[in-house]
């Protein structure tokens, strides 16, 4: 982190410079806060801030914020209609390779189906982002906030179904993901999936049988 201070401006002011390295890590998101909150004092008048801020800028006054009930009781309204067990997919298909769409689905389907046949499982749920009926939201769910026209442009977006579809897979007996080539592998939405069924089976969690694993493209 540097400052700079033009002398040639009739306007005091500093430059605050954060590089990424700043706040790569949570500890070095901690120092950055502290020295902004509690050290640093200018006396200008302008104070600029610049970088490419990705991560919490201020993590100490930035609690989690936990999902709405509405979204929470909309995906254990889900799991409940999948019956007592199902596999969860996540299919993104942002960096697919069109020609090999052909081979990914086969894939897939031979997965699901040793999958299905090995664990006694009948009920799949797909998260994808492409648009399998409209280009709208796929999930007909949280009908209460439906009928209220202030939410409809926020529940025909991705975000909700987005979430829902996270908390789904997170819930899922079996996870599978695309693998390279089918679709983007290196996501942080399918992390978060897998770091939190990571977790959940570290404490004993049997209803979860894997973290996630990604089905195979037929040579």
């Amino acid at each position: 982190m540097n400052t700079k201070d033009p002398n040639n401006s009739r306007v005091k002011y500093t430059k605050l410079f954060i590089r990424t390295t700043d706040l790569r890590t949570g500890k070095s998101r901690v120092k950055s806060s502290e020295l902004l909150t509690k050290f640093f004092t200018v006396d200008e008048e302008i104070l600029l801030v610049n970088g490419n801020v990705i991560y919490p800028l201020f993590p100490q006054t930035m609690p989690v914020i936990p999902y709405n009930d509405y979204i929470l009781n909309e995906a254990q309204k889900i799991k409940d209609k999948l019956s007592s067990s199902y596999i969860g997919i996540h299919w993104r298909l942002e960096s697919s390779i069109p020609e090999l769409l052909p081979e990914c689905v086969q894939g897939l389907i031979k997965t699901l189906n040793k999958v299905m046949e090995e664990e006694g499982i009948k009920n799949i749920y797909l998260a994808t982002d492409y648009p399998l009926s409209s280009s709208r939201s796929q999930s007909r769910g949280l009908e209460q906030l439906r009928k209220n026209e202030k939410y409809n442009k926020e529940l025909n977006g991705s975000g909700i179904q987005g979430i829902l579809d996270k908390l789904v897979c997170m819930n899922s007996n079996y996870f599978i993901s695309g693998p390279n080539g089918c679709s983007r592998v290196i996501s942080k939405y399918t992390k978060a999936i897998a770091n939190e069924r990571s977790n959940r089976i570290k404490n004993k969690d049997s209803d979860l049988l894997n973290v996630i694993d990604r089905w195979e493209i037929p040579l």
